[in-house]
């Protein structure tokens, strides 16, 4: 089977190769914060490993809502109280897939 020719044109990522360069210029000794991937630089904590197979054998397995759970929103908004002092509520709370994500999200919903 022949591939289409319009496969030529997907180049990589910006935001990977960003974060390639970031993790070079880490390594070379400068002091920075990388927010390229949003992918941390350390292990998931045990407990929410934990968690994670929990859900998994409790049969979540399905897609939640599209603001996040609201078990999730929930506890996002008591951490937010607790830890800046910011009142909010589970209703004032979105969670998505990443910051990209939430970008387009939001000039589709402003343009």
């Amino acid at each position: 089977m022949k591939a289409a020719s319009r496969l030529s044109l997907v180049k990589e990522s910006e935001t990977l190769a960003l974060t390639t360069r970031a993790r070079q210029m880490t390594r070379a000794g400068r002091d920075m914060v990388n927010f390229g991937v949003g992918e941390p630089d350390f292990d998931t904590p045990a407990h929410i490993v934990e968690a994670a197979k929990r859900a998994l054998d409790q049969g979540q397995t399905r897609y939640s809502a599209v603001g996040g759970l609201p078990v999730l929103r929930e506890a996002i908004a008591v951490r937010y109280q607790r830890r800046y002092g910011i009142r909010t509520t589970a209703a004032n709370v979105m969670v998505s897939v990443g910051g990209k994500h939430v970008l387009f999200n939001l000039a589709m919903a402003l343009l």
